[in-house]
């Protein structure tokens, strides 16, 4: 094996033999090398101890960052992450972490997705739920969402978790129910001839059926009713799904702006040219405005709430 030799002329029978002889790691030795350090100062720069002191905003001295984090109750991983986010070291350590528990009526769940199972809903569910400023009465009223956590009655007495899985076990298609609805029949009806094996199919735009709204009045396609009420298909369709009723489908207003208007007006009486142009004014993205209006906030809420910034890695 071929000897080395260190910056003193020192000769060793290996480079381990020498990094052993200066107290520092091979593995280092040839990485500081490898960077473009001398032989000297590979071998005699310190190594820089992984639990360096540190102190907080008092002045208090802690032999490492896991130290001073267990003295505040704070994880390490939030430590950094709130440093990342640009936070002084005084909010750092003296900010409460958000409790994970969730607390309803008086009784204490552990967490959210034991607050969601209770209730009967995903976990998922409940973070959309309470992510657009609805609440679990809002969802037990089908006011939001599809897979309301409301129980579904089918009209020979059996007993479904939602409408939707209704719909599954009758292998009923959503368009032939939604179908149902706007052409004036029943879900006595639909359920009958689903029985009978004469259930009537619907393509998603039902554009080639007639369909008749709660007052009674005919239109040549879905469509149509729908312009007529100047509200989207996607709207009703979603709508029926959730349970409601086609009047309520029809009629309950989306939100306090039309999002596709040409020129809209503000909430303090403010005109602009597009929505685009009010989106600007209030530094908010049409799709958060677009979301927030579909979720039924009001209109001085949607645009004067602040965006949630997104979260900044580092790639380093």
């Amino acid at each position: 094996m071929k000897k080395v030799k260190d910056h003193l002329r020192n000769e060793f029978n290996s480079i381990a033999e020498m990094c052993r002889h200066y107290g520092i790691n091979n593995v280092t030795y040839v990485d500081r090398i490898k960077t473009g350090m001398t032989v000297e100062q590979a071998l005699t720069t310190p190594v820089k101890d992984k639990y360096k002191k540190c102190k907080d905003h008092l002045g208090n001295e802690y032999t490492d960052v896991k130290e001073m984090c267990e003295h505040y109750n704070i994880k390490v991983d939030t430590f950094y992450g709130r440093v990342k986010y640009g936070w002084k070291l005084e909010q750092i350590l003296e900010t409460p972490v958000r409790s994970k528990g969730v607390i309803d009526n008086g009784v204490r769940f552990k967490s959210k997705e034991e607050f969601a199972n209770f209730h009967n809903m995903s976990s998922t569910r409940y973070y959309r739920l309470m992510s657009s400023g609805h609440t679990l009465e809002d969802d037990k009223n089908h006011k939001f969402g599809v897979n309301s956590c409301n129980l579904v009655t089918d009209p020979f007495g059996k007993t479904h978790r939602t409408l939707t899985k209704m719909l599954e076990f009758y292998d009923i298609p959503v368009s032939s129910y939604v179908g149902y609805l706007v052409t004036g029949r029943t879900l006595n009806d639909l359920m009958t001839d689903r029985v009978n094996g004469h259930l009537q199919k619907f393509s998603k735009s039902m554009g080639r059926y007639s369909t008749v709204d709660h007052l009674g009045k005919t239109y040549e396609s879905f469509a149509d009713m729908c312009r007529h009420y100047k509200i989207s298909v996607t709207t009703v369709r979603y709508r029926l799904l959730c349970g409601w009723s086609l009047k309520d489908s029809l009629t309950k207003p989306t939100g306090d702006v039309d999002i596709e208007a040409k020129s809209v007006t503000d909430h303090l009486g403010n005109k602009y040219s597009s929505v685009a142009s009010m989106c600007k004014h209030y530094n908010i993205g049409y799709d958060a405005l677009k979301c927030r209006v579909k979720a039924g906030w009001t209109l001085e809420k949607a645009l004067t709430t602040p965006v949630r910034p997104k979260k900044k890695y580092n790639r380093d």
